[in-house]
């Protein structure tokens, strides 16, 4: 069973359906964007505290974003305004999340320090 669905959408969702607010089921809400939410609890707890509000998380990793779907979807969080999208930032923020479609972003940097795993 893809646990991803309804949470993940793509880029290719918004070239031919009309960009990331028409992903949501009421696009009309206040559109907030995390940019790399990783493995971090700030979207689903934000989605459960802020329902009136979509909050999209874009990450470059396909394996981190079906991690969070599945979290998200064990947790019963953000079916309704939680989105994800596996692209590099860099090609969503012109085309797609320019002000006037986002009110507000986030971006963390949890773990700036560079690990051995980082060396290679």
């Amino acid at each position: 069973m893809d646990l991803s669905r309804p949470y993940e959408t793509t880029w290719e969702d918004w070239v031919l359906g009309g960009g990331a607010r028409a992903s949501f089921p009421h696009p009309t809400r206040p559109l907030v964007v995390e940019i790399g939410p990783g493995e971090d609890d700030f979207l689903l707890d934000m989605a459960r505290e802020q329902p009136g509000t979509n909050w999209l998380g874009s990450e470059y990793s396909h394996k981190r974003i079906a991690r969070y779907a599945r979290r998200a979807a064990a947790a019963g969080v953000g079916a309704d305004n939680l989105r994800l999208i596996w692209r590099p930032a860099a090609d969503l923020v012109g085309p797609f999340l320019t002000p006037g479609v986002v009110a507000r972003w986030h971006v963390h940097f949890p773990d700036p320090w560079p690990k051995k795993h980082h060396a290679r």
